[in-house]
């Protein structure tokens, strides 16, 4: 890759507050992963002569000067830019907002020259009331064609027109006027991993030990032979936040019975956010993962401490069946592919832009609810009867990922280590070539220099429907909102089948325990899901069909079977041409 002169490389002034770039402290999240990603990447690929920091106080600047002087070896100046600071701002030519939050630095700048500087902001999660609210205030605030806000994903992307769409329809019937539009640019940039840290550990190659971060040293504590296969999921070990791991654990049970020699093992690496949820976790995989063995691997070392890299080098191949609308771009695949793994993921958002179907890995294809079947979750979550996990949540539930597509993806790469050494192998180069932080730094700065051209020469700039809206737009539907995430929606002509040979014992098991029900109020009862199951029992019918028994329930009727299908009780297909 040819390097740019340093003198020549936009720079920015990088908007600071250790809760955006830090992860040296308890329960670091993935916008703080990222962050910190960004600021090591930025510091180490950026060749610019200084380093800007924007923020008021002193504090957060010694705090950002600290960290910098670990991460340069050059030894730049580092810069303290105040809010009004026009002139250190105008030399920066971009201003980098670690979030979607625009706004207030818009209504900075427009104390001089709005030509003085763009914004550039990036998506994390876009599923929160206070992020969509953010993003709708991108047409009101004084934002400008100079501006951009980069999506990680071409899902969220999608997610992020749609409501924009949404607030900009509001306002044209509240005033009457015109085509309201954002200004604020949407480029597609994806999160970046350093790839090569990454590569084997200690007591990975013939000659080291079983060193603390060596994948031989993991599989010898928890007992995997040589023989045997590993397949890992990182990431929160959260069911409603993140992935729910019943439908993994129905896979690999199904995968391990197909293994012709060795056992199958899956590795869980990360942290529960309370005991509660780790309870869940292990009584789920005892009911549900079969002869697969299920290990869980703290990752407390940090995101990317010895935990996880050690679980990477340990692991055969890597899996992760996210179904959570807070997704938007899923950073662990890329990690995965970073060290050698072939992928198994779910058609999901983000993770279908960076995993290549048959190249990479396999994606998984999913389901959800189309459009209209979340309006009433969406205003209790308006009306602060329900919380935002209880939304997500609620999203995931009715989310349903192919338990048998999985299984047999998982059971090929079980048994074909050539496949794994292919896959692996394409897997690394992609991440070198796209996601590297080298590469993705680069992409930034493109971007910058654009902006500046734009700042340069470019102009600057009702009744609610029962039908199917929201009562506010900054709290929607999320089955409208992330209809692009699924591989498939759920319509009246698609076709629901039994597939349970003990129904009754079926969804006894999914009814132990919180973990499959903990939020009842989005689903039929329990007397209504015994009903609709025993109508499949006797046939397949279409979901048009079973939504006019409940003509008044629709939205939750359309869940259920979605909730049904999810944990595998069902199956669902679209409806041929010929129907």
């Amino acid at each position: 890759m040819t390097t740019k002169p340093r003198s020549s490389r936009p720079n920015c002034a990088l908007l600071y507050h250790p809760d955006g770039y830090r992860i040296d402290r308890n329960a670091v999240r993935g916008r703080q992963s990222a962050g910190a990603g960004f600021v090591r990447g930025f510091i180490e690929h950026g060749g610019t002569d200084r380093l800007v920091v924007l923020g008021p106080s002193r504090e957060h600047f010694e705090d950002f000067r600290a960290l910098a002087r670990r991460l340069d070896p050059g030894k730049r100046p580092i810069v303290w830019a105040r809010p009004l600071d026009r002139r250190t701002l105008r030399a920066a030519g971009t201003v980098f907002v670690p979030g979607p939050g625009l706004e207030r630095e818009a209504w900075n700048r427009r104390f001089g020259s709005e030509r003085d500087y763009s914004l550039c902001g990036v998506t994390h999660t876009v599923a929160t009331n206070r992020v969509a609210s953010a993003l709708g205030r991108y047409l009101v605030a004084p934002t400008q064609p100079w501006d951009a806000l980069v999506c990680t994903s071409v899902a969220v992307r999608d997610a992020v027109e749609r409501i924009l769409a949404g607030h900009a329809r509001y306002l044209e019937r509240r005033g009457g006027g015109g085509r309201l539009r954002s200004p604020v640019r949407l480029p597609v940039i994806p999160l970046g991993v350093d790839c090569d840290a990454y590569g084997p550990g200690p007591g990975d190659d013939a000659t080291g030990a079983a060193g603390p971060e060596s994948g031989s040293g993991l599989r010898s504590r928890l007992g995997i032979g040589r023989r045997d296969v590993v397949a890992l999921f990182v990431g929160r070990l959260s069911f409603h936040g993140k992935a729910h791991p019943t439908p993994m654990y129905l896979a690999a049970a199904r995968a391990a019975e197909r293994m012709r020699g060795g056992r199958l093992h899956l590795v869980l690496a990360g942290q529960f956010p309370n005991e509660g949820t780790g309870t869940e976790f292990r009584n789920a995989a005892a009911r549900f993962a079969g002869a697969a063995r299920v290990h869980f691997v703290d990752g407390a070392d940090g995101p990317r401490g010895r935990g996880i890299l050690a679980s990477l080098r340990a692991a055969d191949l890597f899996v992760s069946l996210s179904d959570n609308i807070q997704e938007t771009f899923g950073l662990t695949p890329v990690e995965a592919m970073a060290a050698g793994l072939p992928c198994v993921v779910s058609d999901w958002n983000g993770y279908r832009d960076t995993v290549v179907d048959g190249e990479t890995g396999f994606r998984v294809p999913t389901t959800t609810a189309p459009p209209g079947a979340g309006v009433d979750i969406a205003d209790r979550y308006a009306a602060g009867v329900d919380r935002y996990d209880q939304l997500i949540g609620i999203a995931s539930l009715a989310t349903a990922v192919d338990v048998e597509a999985c299984a047999e993806a998982v059971a090929r790469l079980a048994t074909d280590r050539e496949l794994r050494t292919r896959l692996g192998a394409a897997g690394r180069a992609r991440a070198r070539r796209l996601y590297d932080w080298r590469v993705v730094i680069g992409a930034y700065q493109d971007l910058w220099a654009e902006l500046a051209e734009l700042r340069a020469s470019g102009d600057g700039m009702a009744m609610r429907d029962p039908r199917g809206e929201p009562a506010r737009v900054d709290y929607p539907d999320p089955f409208s909102i992330y209809r692009s995430y699924p591989t498939a929606l759920l319509g009246a002509r698609t076709v629901v089948a039994a597939k349970s040979e003990d129904p009754a014992a079926d969804l006894a098991r999914l009814r132990a325990g919180t973990l499959h029900r903990f939020v009842p109020h989005a689903f039929l009862p329990d007397a209504e899901v015994d009903a609709l199951v025993a109508r499949l029992a006797s046939g397949p019918a279409r979901a048009g069909e079973l939504a006019a028994t409940h003509p008044d329930d629709r939205r939750r009727l359309v869940r259920t079977l979605l909730w049904l299908a999810k944990f595998d009780l069902v199956a669902i297909a679209p409806a041929r041409e010929s129907d």
